[in-house]
């Protein structure tokens, strides 16, 4: 993401401008993400780039079925982006007003969680 500049001022979170598909969300960073473009760019895949396609495709956490193909790595929904950005105001304003847990109530959830964990590890 680049910032390119700024607005007025306003209370709402908004994206003025953009441009890109979004980043698969498990890809495997930025050099997953290349490679998976790369994938859509060629015209004969090899076996690996056509199993990128089909996990991108069906699998990938934010899958897209239409794939990357013919200029959509450059395709990208501003009403989307700026809902979610709508939405986001609100989920931090609940975060900022909950009552910080004290270092007792932390260490509880520490420990129960480590239970948790343990017992999991146990059964698999």
């Amino acid at each position: 993401m680049t910032v390119e500049g700024r607005a007025a001022c306003t209370d709402d979170f908004s994206c003025l401008s953009g441009t890109g598909h979004p980043v698969a969300e498990d890809v495997g960073g930025v050099h997953g993400w290349e490679k998976l473009m790369a994938a859509y760019r060629t015209q004969r895949p090899d076996k690996e780039q056509r199993e990128k396609r089909e996990w991108f495709e069906n699998d990938a956490s934010n899958s897209d079925s239409r794939g990357l193909a013919g200029g959509r790595v450059n395709e990208w929904d501003m009403g989307k982006v700026n809902r979610e950005l709508a939405d986001l105001l609100p989920k931090l304003e609940r975060i900022a007003n909950q009552p910080l847990p004290t270092g007792e109530q932390m260490r509880e959830h520490i420990m129960k969680q480590s239970r948790e964990d343990i017992k999991r590890l146990w059964k698999d």
